[in-house]
């Protein structure tokens, strides 16, 4: 019984976290690069807040779409818990190798073989994901670099 509401309970769980670190965000301690730009030492840890919050609405109401369509399927459950696992592969590998491989290369390798890994696998776009991973993986460097002025590490590219 409790697991047909399972993702939807992870989703509220999640919710809960995701409102105390946005609420913790606002005892930050305000530091400003750019004076006064909007853009202060709480401005990314609030829009995380946001964003988890978003993110676990959208799980509570899949976990609640689940639950109307559940059939007890172990086969499916079997490949849920294979794409869990890979993606915490994918985590680790991903946080070991930075350092020397540097954020923008794994950051666009990562997001492709998690993005890969999430397709159906009937319909895998390789060069969609490609080219998801390399855009993203840039903008977000820059956005961290030229505009927040943080260091992110380089690793091969020197």
């Amino acid at each position: 019984m409790l697991n047909r509401y399972r993702e939807a309970i992870y989703g509220i769980v999640f919710f809960i976290i995701a409102a105390a670190y946005y609420a913790a965000s606002f005892n930050i301690k305000i530091y400003q690069s750019y004076g006064d730009s909007g853009v202060d030492s709480r401005f990314l840890p609030q829009l995380l807040g946001i964003f988890l919050m978003i993110l676990s609405t959208i799980q509570i109401v899949k976990g609640i779409k689940l639950v109307r369509i559940y059939e007890g399927d172990r086969v499916a459950e079997k490949i849920i818990s294979i794409k869990v696992i890979l993606t915490v592969a994918f985590i680790v590998l991903y946080v070991a190798l930075m350092p020397v491989v540097g954020f923008l290369i794994m950051t666009a390798v990562y997001l492709f073989f998690q993005i890969i890994l999430l397709m159906p696998p009937d319909n895998k776009k390789y060069l969609l994901a490609l080219e998801i991973s390399t855009i993203f993986s840039i903008v977000v460097y820059f956005l961290f670099v030229q505009v927040l002025t943080l260091i992110l590490p380089r690793g091969i590219l020197g």
